[in-house]
């Protein structure tokens, strides 16, 4: 499902690597779109990123986002 949480256990700000399979039945031009809604919504992207299919795997076309995100330090 969606509304997981990504932590950027770095201390400083630094790019991330999300990688996102969609079947190959599925819409790929609605999720790019879908993709490019969740970035644009999201406040801790630093950077827009583009959204790119990277890989046809077995069983799923794989998009890749690499968003900047705001370092968060874990910790009490």
């Amino acid at each position: 499902g969606y509304g997981g949480v990504i932590i950027n256990a770095w201390l400083a700000d630094g790019r991330i690597d999300l990688i996102i399979g969609v079947g190959y039945s599925d819409d790929l031009q609605n999720a790019e779109h879908i993709l490019l809604q969740c970035i644009a919504a999201d406040q801790r992207i630093l950077a827009k990123p583009g959204v790119a299919v990277t890989e046809l795997a077995d069983s799923s076309v794989n998009f890749v986002v690499r968003p900047w995100v705001k370092a968060q330090i874990i910790g009490p």
